[in-house]
């Protein structure tokens, strides 16, 4: 029998108090992994969940917060034959490899709760969604790929999207409903109460059904959430400009200059750049952020605040720190910059802003074939997807990928970053300074 291929997708959003153990029960339950593939897709959590989801073998990625949206990043990418969409808070069967079959489905819920009411919600679910041919996303729903494709994925509706993409589905191919029950938590129904929150469910089904807006529906299952993230009226979107660096510790930073100069120089050269950069945000008219690649207590960082930058490679932290900002209500524009460019100054700053009220994405060029700068106002997975960094591809893959993901690119005029001798001969004034220090 041939072993078929599983993407198993999973979305997370400050999922860290259960994350790391229903992840050990997944990689347990994987007979095979090379026929399996876990893929994560965070929508800017706060909490440990991107670290704790990095110590399991998965790629980690970032997206727009919102479960169809987490789900239809991670599905552009994911390998799979099969697409399995798995709540963090959802524990699969031991053999549930076994249990994919037709076009799609779902699986049968059990509640995580003892309560003798439980064992009641759990079976009318079952019933309910055996009789509508409508699974729930608690119940781990899995297509087809093609299948999946076809359908256009989920909708980009904030809740609901299981119940809408099932109703389609079932439109021409019966779902197949897995033997074995996967066990969800009861954790909201503790929380908000048995009898109540069934009836909200339920409430809520029934006049999406009617047609009312998913945008209003999901203010009423999530009014906190929702309170959180209302914009306040007197408030303009601003851009806000975000700075990633390294600790200037010496050997650890110019690394290609070392050869040529010492790594005592190189490191000199790396201070002078961040200390450039810095100066020119500080003085500059927009919010800014530190992104640093580990914690330091270096004098130039002195007074100010700096996040750790999240992911495995450069393009994943990027886009963490790029997908933070752009999902709250007030940004709608992100300035990313390195900091070995002393040719960038407050104009770039200036015309990527404005170039991003036509545009989706500026770039700022370097020599060597890569950008200085990065604005976005909206952002996706598969922007970094296959980056080579570090080569002279950098600039033309980031561009080949906005084009597949059909956004308008914006190119400012070309700058120089130092990473090479070559490049430190462009600025004399520097080249002095490191030539008189010991």
């Amino acid at each position: 029998m041939t072993e078929i291929s599983i993407s198993v997708i999973i979305p997370v959003l400050n999922d860290a108090f259960q994350l790391k153990k229903n992840l050990q029960r997944l990689f347990d339950s994987m007979a095979d992994l090379t026929t399996v593939e876990v893929i994560i897709c965070d929508g800017g959590s706060t909490d440990h969940s991107v670290l704790i989801a990095r110590q399991f073998a998965c790629q980690v990625i970032s997206s727009a917060p919102g479960r169809a949206h987490q789900m239809n990043a991670a599905s552009q990418i994911a390998k799979g034959d099969w697409l399995l969409f798995l709540h963090a808070d959802t524990i699969l069967p031991v053999n549930w490899t076994n249990q994919l079959n037709c076009h799609w489905g779902f699986f049968p819920v059990h509640l995580s709760g003892q309560h003798w009411f439980f064992r009641i919600i759990e079976k009318a679910i079952n019933l309910r969604s055996r009789l509508s041919s409508i699974g729930t996303g608690d119940q781990a729903l899995f297509f087809k790929r093609a299948f999946f494709t076809s359908l256009h994925r989920f909708p980009s509706i904030p809740i609901m999207e299981d119940i809408a993409i099932s109703k389609k589905a079932r439109q021409t191919h019966k779902p197949c409903i897995a033997a074995d029950s996967v066990i969800t938590s009861s954790r909201r129904w503790e929380q908000k109460g048995m009898a109540k929150t069934v009836i909200l469910m339920w409430w809520l089904r029934f006049v999406y059904w009617l047609g009312i807006n998913p945008n209003r529906l999901h203010q009423i299952y999530y009014p906190k959430l929702s309170s959180r993230q209302e914009p306040t009226a007197s408030l303009e979107p601003m851009p806000v400009i975000q700075v990633f660096a390294k600790p200037p510790v010496e050997g650890m930073v110019k690394t290609r200059l070392i050869p040529d100069i010492g790594a005592s120089k190189a490191a000199h050269v790396f201070r002078h750049c961040l200390t450039h950069t810095l100066g020119l945000l500080r003085v500059s008219h927009c919010p800014y952020q530190i992104w640093l690649s580990e914690e330091t207590q270096d004098s130039v960082f002195q007074q100010e605040t700096y996040h750790l930058q999240q992911g495995n490679g450069l393009g994943d932290k990027m886009l963490f720190a790029l997908q933070r900002e752009l999902s709250k209500e007030l940004i709608n524009k992100v300035l990313l910059i390195g900091s070995d460019c002393l040719d960038i100054n407050q104009s770039h700053f200036d015309h990527a802003t404005t170039a991003l009220d036509n545009n989706d994405i500026v770039l700022l060029p370097t020599f060597d074939g890569g950008f200085a700068l990065i604005g976005c106002r909206v952002i996706d997975p598969l922007l970094f997807h296959q980056v080579q960094w570090s080569t002279s591809l950098v600039l033309q893959q980031t561009i080949d990928n906005a084009q597949l993901l059909n956004y308008q690119v914006h190119l400012l005029e070309m700058v120089r970053d130092i990473d090479t001798l070559s490049d430190l001969g462009h600025y004399p004034n520097l080249l002095s300074i490191i030539h008189h220090k010991l």
